[in-house]
């Protein structure tokens, strides 16, 4: 069994996985006053229309058996409610056991957009339950849900450290 320690969540991490999505500390593209507008925060790349869907997420032990991916889509996650630790994996061939993995702190007022074909699993709430808003290519669920299942005795299985 491998350990993951838990990370904040920061660009300099978390580049490899994906973007973060937070207030900019750059100058605005607009400003009013009343009104400061960024227009080019993160893109969502998808081979066809996008979805919103709606996640809740009931607490649990911080153990990753199990991880999915997308190759026709981005996700992008965004806590609403809670705050959790999202775990990431990274390989750029065989997917059933990562190469790079992560773990990091996601809370309100962050979310990530997660690059195609990169490794993850539910996020783990740190209260009983989260909720998450999941932004994907339209049709995800039905025909680009790859899941692989962790070797135990590989040492494919993560346990969290806080």
């Amino acid at each position: 069994m491998k350990k993951i320690k838990v990370k904040p969540l920061n660009r300099d991490g978390f580049k490899m996985y994906g973007q973060i999505i937070e207030l900019p500390s750059t100058t605005s593209d607009t400003d009013d006053g009343t009104l400061r507008w960024w227009g080019k925060v993160a893109g969502l790349p998808a081979d066809g229309p996008v979805g919103v869907g709606i996640m809740q997420v009931q607490r649990r032990n911080f153990l990753v058996t199990k991880m999915e991916y997308h190759v026709k889509t981005a996700e992008m996650i965004i806590p609403l409610q809670g705050s959790s630790i999202l775990t990431v994996g990274y390989s750029a061939g065989n997917k059933s056991e990562p190469e790079e993995a992560g773990a990091f702190f996601l809370p309100p007022g962050q979310a990530v957009v997660l690059n195609k074909g990169v490794l993850h699993w539910l996020p783990f709430p740190l209260q009983e339950t989260a909720v998450f808003a999941v932004v994907f290519r339209a049709g995800t669920p039905a025909d680009d849900m790859h899941f692989c299942e962790l070797e135990r005795n590989s040492g494919y299985v993560f346990m969290l450290e806080l």
